[in-house]
């Protein structure tokens, strides 16, 4: 799917609705990390690879506030092209344990093609087996763009006026698929012998359909929000599957820590199931657990829990293995917090290997139905206006786009409020 987009529609329509975030699985997916750090070769931008006649730069980004960093894709000549020019991120997976396999994966990809790129343009995903990240491709989910006639362009994308367009489909992962690896590719380059021939891309998202956590990777720089850190755990920056992620240090008989997120609505009698990848240090001895926590109304009142003790699938040391767990909502439940703790560390090795990150959490609704009894998409815990009539226009907090006197409805009152704001002749 394409759709059109401009940096300064962008910039109003967030203003203006308050759109919700991109609930994104890949670190640094503006490019933004470190790009002046890149050295000669250009051969990765931190998480980032590419191949062919491709970069890194730090310019022509999509970001509302500054141009910032992009990727970009060259095609100016075939005099010594490559066959095949693109990037790529080691993406979102498991080493071992339970596959992909039907996980519902949304990509998302910002493209600017300049007056005289012509080539075409792959976005996909490519879907990798057990055996590691960089191992051989088992099949790929892709869309085609075919730019290769300078002078049309295909629907959805206009060249060379400086504004990007958003590309985005919706996929299932196949059997066997432990690593989803999303990517964009240029090939056919056709030589316009012109300048203006570069494909600049941005702000690549790839989501879980359906996950109802906040920032799953950990990847808000040193920001861990809104996801809640306690006792000796920490946010580690490196090692993760991919980027950041979350570290337990078993190197005291009386370490604990967890870590939850707060504000996920839930209603009783509604199964979710959440999943974690995690990976096990080879002197790992303690008790970890995931699972949930069902809180009350105000979300500080736990009504009860439903955890389960994670097992490695072997002896540590272990690569990233996805586990899961299943539970149903309590009566009384209105949120659920996923949390994932240790304890009863059994002994401390005179090593620094005795550790074990956690990564990539997924929490989805698998039976029932999200709690929205006026309908307008926004659950009951989060709609700060119940009860709007049916096809009200509402922000990402339920009250009416039109209430500007904040009483969760539109009336008289808020047009008097609009008229007071006109400024020009009456």
């Amino acid at each position: 799917m394409l759709q059109r987009s401009s940096t300064w529609l962008a910039v109003l329509l967030v203003a203006a609705l308050a759109l919700p975030t991109f609930a994104n699985h890949l670190n640094d997916a503006g490019f933004d990390a470190t790009v002046a750090s890149l050295g000669t070769n250009g051969a990765s931008n931190g998480p980032w690879y590419n191949w062919g006649w491709s970069g890194f730069h730090p310019f022509g980004g999509n970001n509302p506030e500054w141009w910032g960093d992009s990727a970009a894709l060259y095609a100016g000549t075939t005099d010594g092209a490559p066959d095949t020019s693109g990037i790529f991120h080691p993406g979102f997976g498991t080493s071992q344990g339970i596959s992909l396999e039907g996980v519902p994966f949304e990509l998302q990809v910002d493209l600017m093609p300049q007056e005289n790129f012509a080539a075409i343009l792959r976005v996909g995903i490519q879907w990798r087996d057990a055996g590691g990240q960089n191992e051989d491709t088992i099949g790929e989910s892709s869309i085609t763009i075919d730019l290769t006639d300078p002078l049309t362009d295909p629907p959805g994308i206009i060249r060379g006026d400086g504004a990007y367009d958003t590309v985005n489909f919706t996929t299932n992962a196949p059997p066997n698929a432990y690593y989803a690896v999303p990517f964009v590719e240029a090939s056919a380059i056709v030589d316009t012998a012109t300048a203006e021939h570069w494909c600049y891309i941005d702000n690549i998202s790839l989501n879980v359909v359906g996950n109802l956590v906040t920032n799953p990777g950990f990847e808000n720089g040193s920001d861990p929000s809104p996801w809640v850190v306690e006792g000796e755990t920490s946010l580690a920056t490196w090692g993760g599957n991919p980027g950041r992620h979350i570290w337990w240090l078993a190197d005291d008989l009386s370490a604990t820590g967890s870590v939850y997120q707060p504000g996920i609505c839930a209603a009783e009698g509604n199964t979710y199931e959440i999943s974690i990848t995690n990976s096990f240090y080879i002197y790992w001895a303690a008790d970890l657990e995931f699972g949930f926590k069902w809180m009350a109304a105000d979300d500080e009142t736990e009504i009860a829990e439903n955890v389960t003790l994670l097992t490695p699938l072997g002896f540590p040391p272990l690569p990233y293995e996805r586990f899961t767990f299943t539970a149903t909502a309590p009566a009384g439940a209105r949120f659920v917090r996923p949390i994932i703790r240790y304890s009863n560390v059994q002994q401390v090795p005179s090593t620094v290997d005795n550790s074990a990150p956690t990564d990539n959490v997924v929490v989805t609704l698998i039976s029932g139905v999200v709690p929205d009894e006026d309908g307008d998409g926004v659950d009951d815990c989060n709609d700060a206006c119940q009860g709007t009539y049916a096809g009200a226009p509402v922000d990402d907090t339920g009250r009416p786009i039109a209430d500007l006197d904040l009483d969760c409805d539109v009336d008289l009152a808020d047009y008097a409020i609009f008229t007071q704001s006109f400024a020009g002749p009456q």
